[in-house]
């Protein structure tokens, strides 16, 4: 058989093999051309493949942010919608001293007070299942005594729990008298774990308050700058509530004290 292909190739005059040679030359090149095209459609086919998984992600993203900034926007709405119902509560409160019990209007005072602090535990969570705690410390004596506190501290913790104003967290921002935010607080010098304890929170806000204490957030993970604003809001009323009640007992006090030395001069 190879003997026939070559007798062939023999007998073939020279332009008919140059004409073959020609024809299998372009063929190749055709055959080349092609695939070089068929490889360009399919790379800018992959291309574009890529762009739009780029652009769904991309999209994915974007429907993501709107929703975390919806959710903010409902908390903040919320948020100043709760504030009116605890300012109108606090009118109440201080418009009813002149007639009240002492008593009475210091139960009110301290059951508004705790109701802020449950408040301000709940508007603070923007996703469901977020856990925080919020804690009012006041200071004696160069130490925080936890007075008012949010569920998720121990029951055993309110009025007992101190932390020292020069070596804690809570302590420099009274100190500094300014409100400072940590997304982990295991990592910071100031902090000392509670051998007691087994929390799970690292996240910590602490907010000053007109120099006689702290409000602390505490969450299980870090805090958006919002947690900050709609605390200090909070710490605000607070104070209001607490200076009020001040106030009005240090009135009492003295009232209390003139009647005493009006009666021994009579």
């Amino acid at each position: 058989m190879s003997d026939f292909w070559k007798e062939l190739f023999a007998r073939m005059p020279d332009w008919l093999l140059n004409t073959a040679a020609l024809v299998i030359i372009a063929a190749v090149i055709i055959m080349l051309f092609w695939f070089i095209l068929a490889a360009r459609k399919f790379s800018e086919t992959m291309g574009n493949e890529n762009r739009v998984i780029q652009l769904q992600d991309d999209l994915i993203i974007e429907r993501k942010q709107s929703q975390i900034n919806e959710d903010i926007s409902s908390q903040a709405v919320t948020t100043l919608q709760n504030m009116k119902n605890y300012i109108s509560a606090l009118n109440d409160i201080r418009f009813s001293f002149t007639y009240e019990d002492p008593n009475i209007y210091t139960y009110k005072v301290t059951s508004l007070i705790q109701r802020l602090i449950d408040g301000l535990a709940a508007d603070v969570k923007l996703s469901p299942g977020e856990r925080h705690r919020c804690g009012v410390w006041l200071e004696n004596n160069g130490i925080l005594k936890l007075r008012y506190a949010s569920s998720g501290f121990p029951e055993n913790y309110i009025g007992v729990r101190e932390l020292s104003i020069e070596h804690s967290l809570a302590g420099k921002s009274f100190r500094r008298k300014q409100t400072v935010k940590y997304t982990d607080v295991t990592e910071e010098e100031d902090w000392e774990k509670n051998p007691a304890s087994s929390s799970d929170y690292t996240a910590l806000i602490c907010i000053p308050m007109a120099g006689w204490g702290v409000l602390t957030i505490d969450a299980l993970k870090p805090m958006r700058d919002e947690v900050s604003i709609i605390g200090e809001l909070y710490g605000a009323l607070i104070e209001s509530a607490v200076i009020e009640f001040l106030i009005n007992d240090s009135m009492a006090n003295e009232a209390a004290a003139s009647k005493e030395v009006i009666s021994e001069e009579e």
